[in-house]
């Protein structure tokens, strides 16, 4: 299992031009749009753009991933979040977020209007 976790550079996944093509905030705008959302789950968190974003959006924020390196760095770019190592399967039981966000989809982009 796992065997697609990312490997490589993890300054990679924060490039400008990659954070611009997530569209975060249209992301965390369809995900809470007409809902009371308090908190939030993200799901294979990696380097914590999405995380980040929800946290600017005013949620509660946990991010759980695997990889030890890329929570410390998702840690520095959202430091009022929460961050575990942790995978979906084997989730911390007490979690129970308003809405849950799997960031492996993140690689895709959003289709246009």
């Amino acid at each position: 299992m796992h065997e697609k976790r990312f490997h490589g550079g993890a300054e990679r996944l924060r490039t400008p031009a990659r954070i611009a093509m997530l569209e975060t905030a249209r992301a965390v705008g369809m995900c809470t749009d007409g809902s009371a959302i308090a908190s939030v789950l993200d799901v294979g968190t990696g380097s914590g753009i999405f995380a980040e974003a929800f946290l600017e959006a005013g949620l509660k924020t946990t991010g759980i991933d695997p990889d030890i390196e890329l929570l410390a760095l998702a840690r520095s770019y959202a430091a009022k979040a929460v961050f575990m190592e942790a995978t979906a399967e084997k989730m911390p039981s007490r979690m129970r977020p308003s809405i849950w966000f799997y960031s492996v989809t993140s690689s895709m982009k959003l289709t246009p209007r």
